[in-house]
């Protein structure tokens, strides 16, 4: 499983740890998770994670 996340974008995988280590009321967790989603969506993460989607090979995601 580590291996799996390992391969994802790092900014993604960051986000989505703080996101579960907070463990906090359903609907600010909610609002939390918009706003990151907001953030990774505006990495470059994304553009290479759509390429390599369209290009049939795998991503290259930059380090944090």
């Amino acid at each position: 499983m580590a291996q799996v996340i390992a391969q994802k974008a790092p900014i993604a995988v960051m986000i989505a740890k703080t996101l579960i280590n907070e463990n906090q009321e359903i609907e600010k967790g909610l609002e939390k998770e918009i706003t990151f989603f907001a953030q990774c969506f505006a990495t470059q993460d994304r553009l290479e994670g759509i390429n390599a989607f369209l290009e049939k090979r795998k991503p290259k995601f930059k380090c944090i």
